[in-house]
């Protein structure tokens, strides 16, 4: 699974695709998963030690100043995520509704948020974790491609003269 997955980031790396290396094993792991091949799991004490890890090694970057000059921004903050997260129950209602899908779990497919806490989430919740999971990953493979594709095109036409 590591050989296939490094495989399938160093293909994505050697045609310039932004974040290779994540969405290649990303797209490696989901197709063997979706052709019900397993080749392997992640202990949960390996995902514990990862995420603690990811938590601090984020926490740390903090400074104290920058933390204190964001207390200006801390309504609008406060308004757009009460105003995103509306949005997003609606949505997934909405996607629901037409899809004949579970309400609850597609607002959870639809909500922001990393793809392992929200698969988490649903698992407690009894919720669908495939469902949330793939769209989790559709997500972030639309929006790591489509981004570089977008600011590539952006940069290249701003370069280019009037």
């Amino acid at each position: 699974l590591l050989a296939m997955t490094a495989a399938g980031g160093a293909l994505l790396a050697w045609r310039r695709i932004t974040n290779a290396w994540l969405l290649g094993p990303l797209g490696v792991a989901a197709g063997l998963t979706a052709m019900q091949i397993e080749l392997s799991g992640m202990p949960r004490e390996v995902l514990n030690v990862s995420q603690v890890l990811i938590g601090a090694t984020l926490g740390l970057r903090y400074k104290r100043d920058a933390v204190l000059g964001l207390r200006r921004f801390l309504v609008p903050a406060l308004l757009s995520t009460i105003a995103l997260v509306s949005l997003n129950v609606v949505f997934g209602a909405l996607v629901g509704w037409l899809t004949g899908l579970p309400i609850a779990t597609m607002i959870l497919s639809v909500s922001p948020g990393g793809m392992s806490e929200m698969s988490i989430t649903a698992k407690v919740l009894g919720l669908g974790v495939p469902f949330v999971a793939a769209f989790h990953i559709v997500r972030i493979f639309l929006v790591i491609a489509l981004s570089g594709l977008m600011f590539r095109y952006i940069y290249h036409r701003q370069k280019r003269p009037n």
